[in-house]
Parts: C-alpha cells; sequence; structure tokens
C-alpha cells in the first residue's frame, strides 16, 4: 500500500497498520515535517471535537498511538484529568500529530510524488530519483484554499486566505480588518483579533454569506452520523440522496463551537460596554462577497444581502483574510 500525504488522515491508517505485519506500507508527503494547518494556529485555537477521536481510539483502543497514550508517555496525564479541559488545544493535538509521526517507520517526508501510473494491476510512483509500486494506493493531500476568482489577483499580504493568517502576521493595531467567512476559522480569526486590548484594530467588519454566525451541532444524535454504521447506510444511497443529506448535516461539522461563540459575544460585550473601547466591530452575517476593487489607499469589497438582494459596499484598509 502506498499512500499521498502525510495528514491526520493517512496519519491515522499508518497508526492503525502498524499492527498488521501482513501489510506493507509507504506514505509519501512533499513537506520536510508533520504541520498541522500551521497557517491556522492561532493562540488558544481549540479543537472542535472529543480528545479520544484521535487517530485510532474509535478503532482500536489499544493502539499504543493514541492521545491518551501521548499524554502518559509525556508524562502529564494526571496534569491534563485535573485540568479538566472542556475541549483540547489544538497546538498540543498538533503535538500529539508529530509526536505519533516519530514512531512510524513508514512515513517519509520530502519525498514528492510526481507523477502515478497504473500498469498491469500494480500503481507505480515516482518522484525525484525514486519509484515506489504498490497494489493499493490512497490519496490524503487535503483540500486547496477556496477563492472566488475575483479575489485572486489581488492575493498577497493584504488579502489573503485563512490558512496563511499566521505567516503573514504584523502588527493591526489601528488599523482596519475584515474577516470573510462565518464558519470555525473565521470566528477563531476575529476571537484573536479582539483578544489583546492593547493591538486592537480601529475596526473589524465580519462577513459571512450564512444568515447568522452558526454554532455547530454537537447533539448526541448528529453524532451518530459519525459511527461505522451509518457510514454504510450513507455511501449505499443513490448520489443525488448524499448530495442533499450533506447540505442538510452541514452544521455536523462546519459549525462554531459554542464556546467560542460564547468567548466572542462577551469580548464584544466587555469592549463596549465596560471598556468602551473605541474599535469599532460590525457583525454582518446574510451577506455575500460578489466583489473587490483596489482604490488605491483602501480596498473596497461589494456583498449583496440575501434578504433585501441590495448591493451594499464595504470600504477599509490594509487586511483582509478569506
Amino acid at each position: 500500500m502506498a499512500g499521498i500525504g502525510i495528514g491526520p488522515a493517512n496519519l491515522s491508517l499508518a497508526a492503525l497498520i502498524r499492527p498488521c505485519y501482513e501489510v506493507t506500507a509507504k506514505f509519501f508527503e512533499r513537506t520536510s515535517e508533520f504541520q498541522w494547518h500551521s497557517g491556522m494556529m492561532v493562540p488558544n485555537a481549540m479543537l472542535q471535537v472529543h480528545y479520544l477521536k484521535d487517530l485510532v481510539s474509535l478503532v482500536d483502543p489499544s493502539n499504543p498511538l493514541s492521545f491518551l497514550a501521548y499524554l502518559a508517555k509525556k508524562k502529564k496525564l494526571l496534569n491534563f484529568i485535573n485540568a479538566n479541559f472542556g475541549q483540547v488545544l489544538r497546538r498540543e493535538f498538533n503535538d500529539y500529530y508529530r509526536w505519533a509521526c516519530n514512531q512510524l517507520p513508514s512515513l517519509e517526508f520530502d519525498r514528492n510524488v510526481r507523477s502515478v501510473e497504473f500498469e498491469d494491476g500494480v500503481f507505480i510512483l515516482k518522484g525525484d530519483g525514486w519509484v515506489q509500486p504498490a497494489r493499493n494506493l490512497v490519496l490524503g493531500t487535503g483540500q486547496q484554499p477556496s477563492l472566488p476568482k475575483f479575489v485572486r489577483p489581488f492575493i498577497g499580504d493584504r488579502i489573503f486566505h485563512s490558512s496563511q493568517f499566521m505567516s503573514h502576521q504584523r502588527s493591526l493595531r489601528g488599523k482596519r480588518v475584515v474577516v470573510v467567512g462565518g464558519g470555525q476559522t473565521g470566528a477563531e480569526i476575529v476571537q484573536y483579533l479582539l483578544s489583546d486590548v492593547d493591538a486592537l484594530p480601529s475596526s473589524i467588519v465580519w462577513v459571512s454569506r450564512r444568515w447568522n454566525f452558526s454554532p455547530l451541532d454537537e447533539s448526541p444524535f448528529t453524532n451518530d452520523l459519525y459511527t461505522p454504521q451509518y457510514s454504510d447506510h450513507f455511501f449505499g444511497l443513490p448520489h443525488h440522496v448524499r448530495k442533499e443529506l450533506l447540505a442538510d448535516q452541514k452544521l455536523a461539522s462546519d459549525g462554531i463551537s459554542q464556546a467560542l461563540l460564547q468567548t466572542i459575544y462577551r469580548r464584544i460585550y466587555e469592549l463596549k460596554h465596560v471598556l468602551h473601547h473605541p474599535c469599532k466591530i460590525q457583525l454582518l452575517p446574510g451577506r455575500e462577497l460578489v466583489g473587490v476593487s483596489d482604490r488605491g489607499n483602501q480596498w473596497s469589497l461589494s456583498v449583496v444581502h440575501g434578504h433585501s438582494q441590495t448591493l451594499e459596499e464595504i470600504r477599509e484598509t490594509l487586511k483582509k483574510t478569506f
């Protein structure tokens, strides 16, 4: 077996098949080391799922590469329990992933797969000076940043995707910032911008196409959607039915953590009603970004209101994050 890409999915697979001596596997990653969304790793960002939904525990609870095993090996299990975390820091989970990587000889970093061919029932992976045959191939290359076509010509230091947010860090004190996107990542960036009273922008505008800044659905029956039984049922359905279900179940995976929503709301209340801070904060749900233009010393964003279909204009300077 060969895997292309070493993210959480293929890392999980590598960890689960390690005890299976009858399976020979290699996983290839073009970057030099494992990093889990490093450009989005804002301080205090929390994992959205339970920590037992780690690389192995739900399939093989006795696997030595579980998150609990990591805590024990790092001699911090008791401290972790006593801390009584409602959610786990993403930075700690990234460290757990990297710890697991170090124990899996099947992982090969700095290996860029240039081509894949299929000959006589065998996949042939080719890189720079190496060839790897495999009877089975697993693709785990992850998603690519999604940007509207009209935004792409302006991508740079002042307009960029959230996946590059931490790599574009510089002081935003006194600047005007627009965040486009009403999911978990957008919320984490807004919370980060609001967190330091001494480094607050002069204004923050948060735009979302959704009607509200909606919470992740973490109810028990919704979590049952992630059981093997439901997966078997789902993939047995016709394509058009699966597509409808995915749209209906969007908030099962793409909402904002309830705790994060509460943190943002309370912080806005504190800044406005307690500290009387001059930072202007605008929340604009129900708007779809339809255009961007450069007007010299400022950007102009055109959004359409989902209810009234009214075209609105946002004029800001410096930074836009999508």
